[in-house]
Protein backbone atom coordinates (compact mmCIF):
# COMPACT_ATOMS: atom_id res chain seq x y z
CA UNK A 1 0.00 0.00 0.00
CA UNK A 2 3.17 2.44 1.04
CA UNK A 3 4.47 1.84 -2.13
CA UNK A 4 1.30 2.21 -4.53
CA UNK A 5 0.81 6.00 -2.52
CA UNK A 6 4.49 6.63 -3.32
CA UNK A 7 4.21 5.57 -6.67
CA UNK A 8 1.28 8.21 -7.07
CA UNK A 9 3.17 10.57 -5.24
CA UNK A 10 5.58 10.60 -7.64
CA UNK A 11 3.66 10.49 -10.38
CA UNK A 12 1.85 13.32 -9.41
CA UNK A 13 4.98 15.36 -8.58
CA UNK A 14 6.14 14.77 -12.39
CA UNK A 15 3.24 15.41 -14.14
CA UNK A 16 2.69 19.00 -12.23
CA UNK A 17 6.33 19.92 -12.80
CA UNK A 18 5.80 19.22 -16.56
CA UNK A 19 2.59 21.23 -16.40
CA UNK A 20 4.33 24.42 -14.63
CA UNK A 21 7.57 23.88 -16.94
CA UNK A 22 4.59 23.78 -20.22
CA UNK A 23 3.03 26.74 -18.38
CA UNK A 24 6.46 28.47 -18.56
CA UNK A 25 6.68 29.07 -21.89
CA UNK A 26 4.87 31.10 -23.96
CA UNK A 27 4.68 31.64 -27.98
CA UNK A 28 5.75 35.00 -28.48
CA UNK A 29 3.97 35.66 -32.24
CA UNK A 30 4.53 38.84 -34.30
CA UNK A 31 1.31 39.84 -33.84
CA UNK A 32 1.93 39.69 -29.84
CA UNK A 33 5.05 41.77 -30.27
CA UNK A 34 3.61 44.45 -31.62
CA UNK A 35 0.44 44.75 -29.31
CA UNK A 36 3.14 44.86 -26.39
CA UNK A 37 5.01 47.39 -28.07
CA UNK A 38 1.85 50.09 -28.93
CA UNK A 39 1.06 49.10 -25.24
CA UNK A 40 4.54 49.98 -23.45
CA UNK A 41 6.40 51.69 -25.71
CA UNK A 42 7.82 54.70 -24.07
CA UNK A 43 7.84 57.23 -26.71
CA UNK A 44 3.74 56.23 -28.00
CA UNK A 45 2.98 56.94 -24.47
CA UNK A 46 4.79 59.98 -23.88
CA UNK A 47 2.67 61.57 -27.92
CA UNK A 48 -0.68 60.39 -26.26
CA UNK A 49 -0.50 62.26 -23.09
CA UNK A 50 1.18 65.49 -24.79
CA UNK A 51 -1.93 64.94 -27.38
CA UNK A 52 -4.26 64.63 -24.81
CA UNK A 53 -3.10 67.67 -22.97
CA UNK A 54 -3.20 69.74 -26.80
CA UNK A 55 -6.58 68.37 -27.03
CA UNK A 56 -7.61 70.20 -23.79
CA UNK A 57 -6.08 73.59 -24.93
CA UNK A 58 -8.29 75.24 -26.90
CA UNK A 59 -10.67 75.40 -24.01
CA UNK A 60 -8.96 77.78 -22.12
CA UNK A 61 -8.36 79.85 -25.62
CA UNK A 62 -11.37 81.55 -26.13
CA UNK A 63 -9.85 85.00 -25.02
CA UNK A 64 -12.55 85.33 -21.59
CA UNK A 65 -10.38 86.33 -19.05
CA UNK A 66 -11.05 85.64 -15.15
CA UNK A 67 -13.51 88.95 -13.98
CA UNK A 68 -12.35 91.04 -11.65
CA UNK A 69 -14.35 92.15 -8.89
CA UNK A 70 -13.58 95.55 -7.38
CA UNK A 71 -14.14 97.86 -4.36
CA UNK A 72 -13.68 101.19 -4.57
CA UNK A 73 -13.94 103.90 -2.23
CA UNK A 74 -13.25 107.88 -2.98
CA UNK A 75 -13.53 110.95 -1.32
CA UNK A 76 -12.56 109.62 2.10
CA UNK A 77 -12.08 112.09 5.08
CA UNK A 78 -12.75 111.84 8.66
CA UNK A 79 -15.02 115.12 8.96
CA UNK A 80 -17.37 113.83 6.85
CA UNK A 81 -20.13 111.46 7.86
CA UNK A 82 -20.35 109.47 5.65
CA UNK A 83 -16.30 109.22 5.57
CA UNK A 84 -16.44 109.22 1.93
CA UNK A 85 -18.28 111.10 -0.97
CA UNK A 86 -18.60 107.20 -3.07
CA UNK A 87 -18.16 103.99 -2.63
CA UNK A 88 -18.60 101.69 -5.51
CA UNK A 89 -18.77 97.54 -5.36
CA UNK A 90 -18.31 96.36 -9.24
CA UNK A 91 -17.23 93.39 -11.44
CA UNK A 92 -15.30 94.07 -14.60
CA UNK A 93 -14.96 91.46 -17.81
CA UNK A 94 -12.27 91.73 -20.20
CA UNK A 95 -12.07 89.77 -23.81
CA UNK A 96 -10.33 89.80 -26.41
CA UNK A 97 -11.37 90.54 -30.08
CA UNK A 98 -13.82 87.57 -31.21
CA UNK A 99 -11.75 86.89 -34.32
CA UNK A 100 -8.79 86.78 -32.73
CA UNK A 101 -10.09 83.71 -30.36
CA UNK A 102 -11.54 82.16 -33.34
CA UNK A 103 -8.04 82.31 -34.93
CA UNK A 104 -6.11 81.28 -31.53
CA UNK A 105 -8.89 78.34 -31.29
CA UNK A 106 -8.37 76.95 -34.98
CA UNK A 107 -4.58 77.30 -34.44
CA UNK A 108 -4.72 75.03 -31.09
CA UNK A 109 -6.94 72.52 -32.97
CA UNK A 110 -4.78 72.31 -36.16
CA UNK A 111 -1.70 71.34 -34.50
CA UNK A 112 -3.62 68.99 -32.16
CA UNK A 113 -4.40 67.20 -35.85
CA UNK A 114 -0.46 67.36 -36.65
CA UNK A 115 0.22 65.57 -33.34
CA UNK A 116 -2.44 63.03 -33.82
CA UNK A 117 -1.17 62.23 -37.42
CA UNK A 118 2.39 62.37 -35.51
CA UNK A 119 1.14 59.90 -33.23
CA UNK A 120 -0.32 57.57 -36.08
CA UNK A 121 3.17 57.77 -37.52
CA UNK A 122 5.41 57.38 -34.36
CA UNK A 123 2.75 53.96 -34.25
CA UNK A 124 3.98 52.92 -37.33
CA UNK A 125 7.34 53.25 -36.94
CA UNK A 126 7.19 51.00 -33.62
CA UNK A 127 5.27 48.52 -35.41
CA UNK A 128 8.29 48.80 -37.99
CA UNK A 129 11.02 48.88 -35.51
CA UNK A 130 9.22 45.70 -33.65
CA UNK A 131 8.91 43.51 -37.14
CA UNK A 132 12.46 44.77 -37.87
CA UNK A 133 13.84 42.83 -34.80
CA UNK A 134 11.36 40.09 -34.92
CA UNK A 135 12.70 39.11 -38.59
CA UNK A 136 16.08 39.74 -37.51
CA UNK A 137 15.82 37.22 -34.29
CA UNK A 138 14.02 34.77 -36.77
CA UNK A 139 17.15 34.90 -39.23
CA UNK A 140 19.71 34.33 -36.27
CA UNK A 141 17.49 31.17 -34.91
CA UNK A 142 17.61 30.04 -38.60
CA UNK A 143 21.31 30.65 -38.80
CA UNK A 144 22.03 28.72 -35.27
CA UNK A 145 19.29 25.92 -37.18
CA UNK A 146 22.09 25.78 -40.15
CA UNK A 147 24.95 26.08 -37.72
CA UNK A 148 23.55 22.60 -36.15
CA UNK A 149 23.11 20.89 -39.59
CA UNK A 150 26.95 21.98 -40.43
CA UNK A 151 27.76 20.59 -37.05
CA UNK A 152 25.92 17.58 -38.61
CA UNK A 153 27.31 17.62 -41.73
CA UNK A 154 30.70 17.64 -40.38
CA UNK A 155 30.17 14.53 -38.31
CA UNK A 156 29.31 12.65 -40.87
CA UNK A 157 32.10 13.30 -42.93
CA UNK A 158 34.28 12.46 -39.73
CA UNK A 159 32.63 9.10 -39.53
CA UNK A 160 32.46 8.58 -43.32
CA UNK A 161 36.77 8.85 -43.37
CA UNK A 162 36.93 7.05 -40.21
CA UNK A 163 35.11 3.81 -41.98
CA UNK A 164 36.81 4.59 -45.26
CA UNK A 165 40.14 4.44 -42.82
CA UNK A 166 39.69 1.21 -41.69
CA UNK A 167 38.79 -0.40 -44.63
CA UNK A 168 42.39 1.18 -45.57
CA UNK A 169 41.18 3.66 -48.34
CA UNK A 170 42.22 6.75 -45.85
CA UNK A 171 44.73 9.06 -44.67
CA UNK A 172 45.55 10.94 -42.07
CA UNK A 173 44.97 14.22 -44.25
CA UNK A 174 41.55 13.37 -44.65
CA UNK A 175 41.31 13.22 -41.21
CA UNK A 176 43.16 16.08 -40.05
CA UNK A 177 40.66 18.08 -42.96
CA UNK A 178 37.59 16.70 -41.09
CA UNK A 179 38.82 17.41 -38.08
CA UNK A 180 39.00 21.10 -39.12
CA UNK A 181 35.60 21.11 -40.31
CA UNK A 182 34.45 20.00 -37.07
CA UNK A 183 36.19 22.59 -34.90
CA UNK A 184 34.97 25.70 -37.56
CA UNK A 185 31.48 24.00 -37.40
CA UNK A 186 32.06 24.50 -33.55
CA UNK A 187 33.36 28.26 -33.80
CA UNK A 188 29.97 28.87 -36.18
CA UNK A 189 27.60 27.54 -33.19
CA UNK A 190 29.08 29.66 -30.96
CA UNK A 191 28.57 32.32 -32.57
CA UNK A 192 25.62 31.80 -33.95
CA UNK A 193 24.33 31.61 -30.15
CA UNK A 194 26.20 34.53 -29.80
CA UNK A 195 24.05 36.60 -32.42
CA UNK A 196 20.60 34.98 -31.71
CA UNK A 197 21.28 36.24 -27.55
CA UNK A 198 21.70 39.73 -29.14
CA UNK A 199 18.99 39.52 -31.49
CA UNK A 200 16.19 37.99 -28.43
CA UNK A 201 17.52 41.39 -26.33
CA UNK A 202 17.09 43.68 -29.08
CA UNK A 203 13.71 42.32 -29.56
CA UNK A 204 12.56 42.46 -26.54
CA UNK A 205 14.17 46.20 -25.38
CA UNK A 206 12.12 47.86 -28.42
CA UNK A 207 9.23 46.09 -27.06
CA UNK A 208 9.96 47.39 -23.62
CA UNK A 209 9.38 43.98 -21.65
CA UNK A 210 10.28 44.28 -17.98
CA UNK A 211 13.53 42.90 -17.06
CA UNK A 212 11.28 40.04 -15.34
CA UNK A 213 9.53 38.93 -18.16
CA UNK A 214 12.88 38.64 -20.47
CA UNK A 215 12.88 34.43 -19.77
CA UNK A 216 14.21 32.33 -21.78
CA UNK A 217 11.54 30.16 -22.20
CA UNK A 218 9.73 32.34 -24.88
CA UNK A 219 9.58 30.72 -27.92
CA UNK A 220 9.06 32.49 -31.10
CA UNK A 221 6.66 31.47 -34.12
CA UNK A 222 8.13 31.38 -37.66
CA UNK A 223 5.06 31.36 -39.96
CA UNK A 224 5.43 35.08 -41.00
CA UNK A 225 3.31 35.11 -44.20
CA UNK A 226 3.32 37.93 -46.98
CA UNK A 227 0.64 39.38 -49.47
CA UNK A 228 2.19 37.48 -52.12
CA UNK A 229 0.95 39.01 -55.09
CA UNK A 230 3.54 41.81 -56.39
CA UNK A 231 3.91 45.76 -55.17
CA UNK A 232 3.44 47.75 -58.45
CA UNK A 233 5.74 50.67 -57.98
CA UNK A 234 2.91 53.28 -58.95
CA UNK A 235 0.58 51.78 -56.68
CA UNK A 236 3.58 52.35 -53.48
CA UNK A 237 4.15 55.96 -55.20
CA UNK A 238 0.40 56.86 -54.67
CA UNK A 239 1.07 56.93 -50.98
CA UNK A 240 3.41 59.42 -50.39
CA UNK A 241 1.13 62.73 -50.06
CA UNK A 242 -0.82 60.39 -47.85
CA UNK A 243 1.89 59.46 -45.06
CA UNK A 244 1.20 60.42 -41.43
CA UNK A 245 4.45 62.14 -40.94
CA UNK A 246 3.66 64.18 -44.10
CA UNK A 247 -0.16 65.19 -43.19
CA UNK A 248 1.54 65.92 -39.69
CA UNK A 249 3.36 68.91 -41.36
CA UNK A 250 0.29 70.59 -43.92
CA UNK A 251 -1.81 70.65 -40.70
CA UNK A 252 0.94 71.85 -38.64
CA UNK A 253 1.79 74.59 -42.18
CA UNK A 254 -2.82 75.18 -41.47
CA UNK A 255 -2.02 75.79 -38.32
CA UNK A 256 1.00 78.20 -38.66
CA UNK A 257 -1.28 80.01 -41.34
CA UNK A 258 -4.00 80.68 -38.39
CA UNK A 259 -1.01 82.25 -36.60
CA UNK A 260 -0.35 84.76 -38.69
CA UNK A 261 -4.20 85.71 -38.89
CA UNK A 262 -4.36 85.65 -35.01
CA UNK A 263 -1.17 87.90 -34.89
CA UNK A 264 -2.67 90.26 -37.46
CA UNK A 265 -6.31 89.96 -35.61
CA UNK A 266 -4.48 91.75 -32.91
CA UNK A 267 -4.77 95.26 -34.16
CA UNK A 268 -8.27 94.90 -33.52
CA UNK A 269 -9.23 96.33 -30.06
CA UNK A 270 -9.50 93.91 -26.81
CA UNK A 271 -13.17 94.86 -25.18
CA UNK A 272 -13.64 95.32 -21.27
CA UNK A 273 -16.85 95.68 -19.77
CA UNK A 274 -17.65 96.87 -15.82
CA UNK A 275 -20.67 96.86 -14.07
CA UNK A 276 -21.48 98.31 -11.07
CA UNK A 277 -23.76 100.01 -8.09
CA UNK A 278 -23.10 103.17 -5.68
CA UNK A 279 -23.01 104.56 -2.63
CA UNK A 280 -22.88 108.93 -2.20
CA UNK A 281 -23.48 107.99 1.29
CA UNK A 282 -27.12 107.32 1.38
CA UNK A 283 -27.11 103.27 -0.14
CA UNK A 284 -26.39 101.60 -3.12
CA UNK A 285 -29.34 102.81 -4.91
CA UNK A 286 -27.34 103.95 -8.31
CA UNK A 287 -25.95 101.29 -10.99
CA UNK A 288 -23.38 102.17 -13.64
CA UNK A 289 -21.25 100.71 -16.29
CA UNK A 290 -17.97 101.21 -17.72
CA UNK A 291 -17.17 99.83 -21.66
CA UNK A 292 -13.34 99.59 -22.56
CA UNK A 293 -11.56 99.13 -25.81
CA UNK A 294 -7.45 98.48 -26.16
CA UNK A 295 -5.43 101.12 -28.53
CA UNK A 296 -2.66 99.38 -30.27
CA UNK A 297 -0.38 102.82 -30.01
CA UNK A 298 2.69 100.38 -29.37
CA UNK A 299 1.88 98.33 -32.65
CA UNK A 300 5.67 99.14 -34.02
CA UNK A 301 7.07 96.96 -31.05
CA UNK A 302 4.23 94.84 -30.26
CA UNK A 303 2.05 93.60 -33.35
CA UNK A 304 4.29 94.43 -36.04
CA UNK A 305 6.78 91.91 -34.29
CA UNK A 306 4.02 89.42 -33.72
CA UNK A 307 2.69 89.41 -37.06
CA UNK A 308 6.43 88.89 -38.45
CA UNK A 309 7.91 86.10 -36.46
CA UNK A 310 4.36 84.35 -37.34
CA UNK A 311 4.93 84.69 -41.23
CA UNK A 312 8.57 83.77 -40.98
CA UNK A 313 7.49 80.32 -39.12
CA UNK A 314 5.02 79.42 -41.94
CA UNK A 315 7.51 80.13 -44.46
CA UNK A 316 10.26 77.72 -42.56
CA UNK A 317 7.22 75.14 -42.66
CA UNK A 318 6.62 75.52 -46.12
CA UNK A 319 10.34 75.25 -46.92
CA UNK A 320 9.95 72.21 -44.55
CA UNK A 321 6.71 70.62 -46.50
CA UNK A 322 8.24 70.55 -49.20
CA UNK A 323 12.09 69.02 -47.85
CA UNK A 324 9.66 66.68 -46.46
CA UNK A 325 7.79 65.62 -49.70
CA UNK A 326 11.11 65.46 -51.78
CA UNK A 327 12.63 63.12 -49.14
CA UNK A 328 9.37 60.67 -49.03
CA UNK A 329 9.21 60.52 -52.62
CA UNK A 330 13.19 59.70 -52.63
CA UNK A 331 13.01 56.73 -49.78
CA UNK A 332 9.54 55.51 -51.39
CA UNK A 333 11.40 55.11 -54.82
CA UNK A 334 14.35 53.40 -52.96
CA UNK A 335 12.01 51.32 -50.41
CA UNK A 336 10.12 50.18 -53.88
CA UNK A 337 13.15 49.11 -55.50
CA UNK A 338 15.16 47.52 -53.06
CA UNK A 339 12.11 45.66 -52.40
CA UNK A 340 11.79 44.32 -56.49
CA UNK A 341 15.58 43.06 -56.26
CA UNK A 342 15.73 41.80 -53.01
CA UNK A 343 12.21 39.50 -53.91
CA UNK A 344 13.59 38.75 -57.05
CA UNK A 345 17.07 37.14 -55.26
CA UNK A 346 14.58 35.49 -53.03
CA UNK A 347 12.55 33.50 -55.73
CA UNK A 348 15.73 32.30 -57.16
CA UNK A 349 16.83 31.33 -54.63
CA UNK A 350 13.91 29.20 -53.45
CA UNK A 351 13.03 28.21 -57.35
CA UNK A 352 16.39 26.49 -58.19
CA UNK A 353 19.83 27.41 -56.40
CA UNK A 354 18.65 26.07 -53.17
CA UNK A 355 17.07 22.73 -54.47
CA UNK A 356 20.23 22.21 -56.79
CA UNK A 357 22.64 22.76 -53.76
CA UNK A 358 20.57 20.04 -51.88
CA UNK A 359 20.74 17.69 -54.60
CA UNK A 360 24.53 18.38 -55.23
CA UNK A 361 25.65 18.17 -51.20
CA UNK A 362 23.43 14.43 -51.48
CA UNK A 363 24.84 12.77 -54.50
CA UNK A 364 28.31 13.35 -53.40
CA UNK A 365 27.98 11.90 -50.37
CA UNK A 366 27.23 9.06 -52.22
CA UNK A 367 30.16 9.10 -54.71
CA UNK A 368 32.24 9.58 -52.01
CA UNK A 369 31.29 6.84 -49.78
CA UNK A 370 31.60 4.80 -53.12
CA UNK A 371 34.91 6.36 -53.75
CA UNK A 372 33.78 7.59 -56.75
CA UNK A 373 34.95 11.10 -55.58
CA UNK A 374 37.88 12.34 -53.05
CA UNK A 375 37.38 14.34 -50.51
CA UNK A 376 38.68 17.57 -51.49
CA UNK A 377 35.15 17.41 -54.05
CA UNK A 378 32.86 16.51 -51.13
CA UNK A 379 34.19 19.25 -49.43
CA UNK A 380 33.67 21.45 -51.78
CA UNK A 381 30.07 20.71 -52.67
CA UNK A 382 29.62 20.57 -48.69
CA UNK A 383 30.94 24.24 -49.02
CA UNK A 384 28.71 24.63 -51.86
CA UNK A 385 25.54 23.97 -50.28
CA UNK A 386 26.33 25.18 -46.88
CA UNK A 387 26.65 28.81 -48.69
CA UNK A 388 23.99 28.70 -50.60
CA UNK A 389 21.45 28.08 -47.36
CA UNK A 390 23.04 31.01 -45.85
CA UNK A 391 22.67 33.03 -49.04
CA UNK A 392 18.88 31.50 -48.95
CA UNK A 393 18.68 32.99 -45.51
CA UNK A 394 20.43 36.40 -46.09
CA UNK A 395 18.21 36.95 -49.12
CA UNK A 396 14.68 35.70 -47.38
CA UNK A 397 15.83 38.26 -44.53
CA UNK A 398 16.79 41.08 -46.68
CA UNK A 399 13.64 40.49 -48.86
CA UNK A 400 11.02 40.79 -45.26
CA UNK A 401 13.35 43.96 -44.27
CA UNK A 402 12.22 45.61 -47.40
CA UNK A 403 8.93 44.11 -47.39
CA UNK A 404 8.32 45.81 -44.01
CA UNK A 405 9.84 49.21 -44.76
CA UNK A 406 7.71 49.46 -48.15
CA UNK A 407 4.94 48.34 -45.60
CA UNK A 408 6.01 51.45 -43.28
CA UNK A 409 5.83 54.32 -46.26
CA UNK A 410 2.40 52.92 -47.70
CA UNK A 411 1.40 52.42 -44.09
CA UNK A 412 -0.44 49.26 -44.50
CA UNK A 413 -0.06 45.55 -43.27
CA UNK A 414 1.63 43.48 -45.50
CA UNK A 415 3.53 41.23 -43.30
CA UNK A 416 1.90 39.47 -40.73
Amino acid sequence: MKVKIIIFLITYFLFFFNQNAFAQLEKLTLKKAIEHTLAENPVIKQMEAQLKAKQAEWKGLTGIHDPELILMKEGISNNTDPAFSEQRIGISQSVDFPLTSVYRVKKSKSEAASLQLQLEAAKRDAIYEVKLDYINLLYTISYKNLADEQKELANNLAEAVKTKAQAGAGNGMDQLKTEIQLSQAENDIEYAKRILHEARYNLFNTMGLDVEDQKYTIVFSDTLRTKDEKIAQHVALDYVDKDPYYEAILKETEAAGFGVKEAKSEYLPNLNFSLYTQDYGDGFGYTGFEVGVSIPLWFAFNQSSKIQQAKYKKEALEWRKKEVHLDMKLQFEHAWHNYSASRNNMMRFKETISSKSTELKNLTFEAYQLGEIDLLNLLNAQQIYLDTRKSYLTALRDYYLQIIKLEKYMNTEIVY
